[in-house]
């Protein structure tokens, strides 16, 4: 069995810049994760803190004495305090953004559109 040596995704987030105490890093099982970010002010924060992530994700790490590297992709999904999206509803639009990522190439992140924008 090899052995690796990795930050774990709450400690990833600190080195993100994210470590109030509200926000919450989960596995959603298998390679995927959720961040819950609240009391974000503009979009362009959450931007940040996505690029910040994925340079942790991708520094290398160590595998029987090999330097091995991995990427990810992030999707985003916003909702604010008028929102009527279920926490369902949000986690299958960061999905759609997630495939829409990974689709552009590796190491990307994509926001969802708003559904409250997508009838305006």
């Amino acid at each position: 069995m090899a052995r690796a040596t990795r930050s774990s995704p709450s400690s990833a987030t600190a080195s993100a810049g994210q470590s109030a105490n509200s926000d919450v890093a989960a596995r959603l099982g298998g390679d995927e994760f959720a961040l819950l970010v609240e009391d974000v002010s503009e979009i362009e924060d959450v931007h940040v803190v996505s690029r910040r992530v994925l340079k942790a994700v991708q520094e290398p790490i160590a595998v029987r004495n090999r330097s091995v590297s991995i990427s990810g992709s992030i999707g985003i999904a916003v909702a604010d305090a008028a929102s009527r999206s279920t926490n369902e509803e949000l986690l299958k639009q960061a999905d759609e953004a997630m495939n829409a990522a990974k689709r552009s190439g590796k190491g990307r992140y994509e926001t969802a559109p708003r559904p409250e924008t997508m009838y305006a």
